[in-house]
């Protein structure tokens, strides 16, 4: 499934029910994401963002307190943020053929 998003609402959606959001294989160049893109995402439980162009998480990711898997494969300009140690329920983190060199060590567990 390949997207070819541009750009994402400035205004973060109100997706109360939204479990899952696949925004992967991206064809734009950079996806940048709003800061408070997830504010009203507080179920989600998966985020597909592998490979696409991000180059950082926006601070709105550590509101999802029921986020379980992270897939960040292929994003090859993406940097961690140390806000990642708030998301408790994380227990799928892939970062496979990414330029991450190291996690937070609260998500090494």
């Amino acid at each position: 499934m390949h997207n070819n998003i541009d750009e994402l609402p400035s205004r973060p959606p109100i997706c109360l029910q939204l479990t899952t959001l696949l925004l992967t294989m991206n064809d734009s160049e950079v996806l940048q994401i709003p800061n408070s893109f997830f504010t009203h995402m507080q179920r989600l439980k998966v985020l597909d963002l592998s490979f696409t162009a991000i180059q950082s998480l926006p601070e709105s990711i550590s509101k999802l307190e029921n986020l379980y898997a992270l897939l960040l494969e292929n994003c090859r300009q993406l940097k961690l943020c140390s806000f990642m140690e708030k998301l408790k329920a994380l227990k799928e983190l892939k970062l496979t053929e990414s330029q991450i060199e190291e996690v937070p060590k609260v998500l090494k567990n």
